[in-house]
């Protein structure tokens, strides 16, 4: 028996597969479907497709990011994401919480939470991109970019590279890093480069050093 999501929260249970099962009404409204039993069935690669349209960023890339987040919980673990979308070219921020879907005491889903953010301007983002515990996915940031709705910092540091930074300043390492953040070690050396850079240093130590000593972390 498949559990009913949450009709308060834009909520679904997920298959394996990647195919809606079961969908709350506030999740249909967003997307403009009529009503929850019309999304069943649909693929994740589908419903970027259908719904989810933005001039910068490809649906299949979007749901692809989707399906990463998705292994996580069919892994067991608990997801918790800052996400933008465009739906009839309107932004849309949330903060989701994605985990895993039991059934008899066996995990044959994913299941996700979310609940839409009115109040969006910089400070309210930077509380978010600030938080380790809390991801970010590509389009997000990509979106957070192309509106000047990340934080504008004295660097121009990318709200990934801050997440990054942070969690160097906490002692982590690049894999520590890659495994929080959803990305390969590549990926968070490359921002880690790309950070010493914009600083002018060469050191990993030096880059925190001088970040930190100007108030920015």
């Amino acid at each position: 028996m498949i559990s009913v999501p949450n009709n308060d929260l834009i909520s679904a249970v997920k298959s394996k597969e990647g195919k809606y099962l079961k969908v709350s009404h506030k999740l249909a409204e967003m997307c403009h479907f009529p009503e929850p039993e019309a999304m069943i069935g649909y693929s994740t690669i589908e419903l970027c497709h259908a719904a989810y349209r933005s001039k910068f960023y490809d649906p299949a890339k979007q749901a692809e990011e989707y399906l990463i987040e998705d292994e996580e919980a069919l892994r067991g673990n608990h997801v918790f994401m800052f996400d933008s979308t465009f739906i009839n070219d309107e932004l849309h921020c949330l903060l989701v919480h994605k985990y895993p879907y039991f059934v008899d005491n066996r995990i044959v889903g994913s299941h996700f939470d979310s609940i839409q953010l009115g109040n969006i301007n910089q400070h309210v983002i930077k509380s978010y991109l600030s938080n380790p515990n809390i991801g970010i996915s590509e389009h997000t940031s990509r979106h957070l970019d192309v509106y000047d709705l990340a934080p504008s910092r004295r660097y121009e540091f990318t709200p990934r590279q801050w997440q990054c930074l942070q969690l160097l300043a906490q002692g982590h390492s690049a894999s520590e890093i890659a495994t929080k953040l959803f990305i390969s070690r590549k990926t968070v050396e490359f921002h880690i480069g790309n950070m010493k850079d914009k600083v002018g240093v060469r050191k990993t130590a030096e880059l925190i050093a001088k970040v930190a000593a100007e108030g920015l972390l």
